[in-house]
């Protein structure tokens, strides 16, 4: 299936060639694209070029390096704030997600009903 981490060409052996950015810099840049929301070409210039950050935000999804370091900033978090690692309890609340579906389609649905030609070719 995938390729085994040793084999990954992408991968450069001690002594090869250095990285043209630091890892913090990827870091940040990548968070500010997360929290501005905005497009990966208008990452400013004070940050590595965005193909650059891309590519390596590609490379940890796929060695699946945020599975692993989301878990455990979660859990120092909690900690930092004096609770417990790992949350003890979930709340879900479906009602509001029944009540919005069915708001969604509803509200759809009638402008549909209110917006179409009739038989005669009228608008209603």
């Amino acid at each position: 299936m995938g390729s085994d981490r040793a084999d990954d060409p992408r991968r450069i052996a001690p002594g090869g060639r250095p990285r043209k950015a630091d890892k913090r810099e990827i870091v940040e840049a990548i968070l500010y694209v997360l929290q501005a929301g905005c497009s990966w070409r208008l990452l400013p210039h004070d940050f590595p070029p965005w193909q650059r950050v891309y590519y390596y935000l590609r490379c940890w999804q796929r060695d699946g390096v945020w599975a692993r370091v989301h878990p455990t900033l979660v859990m120092a978090d909690r900690e930092r704030d004096g609770r417990d690692a790992s949350p003890s309890a979930a709340i879900i609340d479906s009602q509001t997600v029944r009540t919005a579906d069915q708001k969604g389609d509803s509200y759809h649905r009638s402008l549909i009903r209110t917006r179409a030609p009739n038989r005669e070719g009228r608008w209603r």
